[in-house]
């Protein structure tokens, strides 16, 4: 049996953690938060909204497990718009799903208790990803590390809606832009995030169709739109 409390400021720091992530990885636009208004160069990015809420899960023993949740809206971003702001574009397969880490140095939580968590203190997972053709750019290796901010650590939890998932042995098509935040830059191998969220990755089906956030479409055509 499980007490279970809600904290205010884990609240806050979850919805600061949205906007920042979102902010600073997601290649721009009008964001909104709380009344206010963060604008970049590109009036033509898209618009996000933020919330979440985290909880913390004491068991009888008095061990602690956080769980935090994080959603934002995103506005619908084009596949030009994509392949104009992406580092890198890649069709491969999911080869492994590492184990979640903290982005502390030993990969563990930063604080003994929850309620020390500051903002920057987040979960990522790794996702290996062989590489079968580049589409932008290249890279002298055939496999490529995809961050994504979510996973589970001992008992910490960290989920995010706006993030896409993986499986292993899922052929992809994606959309990738360099980690260039200052909290996980450093952190392991070199690694991308997807570029516009959950709608820069597509699932590559047996028919050769890419499946994504927003429909079916063909891989003739992305790849018409990133050439164009």
């Amino acid at each position: 049996m499980k007490k279970e409390m809600t904290m205010k400021s884990i609240l806050a720091m979850s919805i600061m953690f949205s906007l920042i992530l979102v902010g600073i990885f997601y290649a721009g636009g009008l964001i909104l938060y709380g009344g206010s208004s963060l604008h970049n160069t590109d009036i033509n990015g898209p618009v996000y909204t933020f919330g979440g809420h985290g909880e913390l899960t004491i068991d009888l023993n008095g061990s602690e497990g956080f769980t935090r949740e994080s959603y934002v809206e995103i506005e619908e971003v084009s596949y030009e718009y994509l392949s104009r702001k992406s580092d890198l574009i890649i069709a491969g397969t999911v080869k492994e799903i590492l184990p979640g880490k903290w982005n502390t140095i030993d990969g563990k939580r930063p604080h003994n208790s929850s309620n020390d968590l500051e903002w920057y203190d987040v979960i990522y997972t790794d996702v290996v990803i062989t590489v079968d053709e580049y589409l932008k750019s290249s890279s002298a290796t055939d496999e490529v590390v995809v961050r994504v901010f979510t996973g589970t650590v001992d008992g910490d939890v960290s989920t995010a809606d706006y993030e896409p998932s993986f499986q292993t042995e899922e052929k992809v098509f994606l959309y990738l832009i360099e980690d260039d935040w200052e909290y996980t830059k450093d952190l392991g191998p070199e690694h991308y995030f997807v570029t516009g969220s959950a709608q820069g990755k597509l699932t590559i089906m047996d028919d050769g169709t890419a499946v994504g956030v927003h429909g079916t479409i063909s891989q003739e055509e992305l790849v018409e739109m990133i050439s164009s």
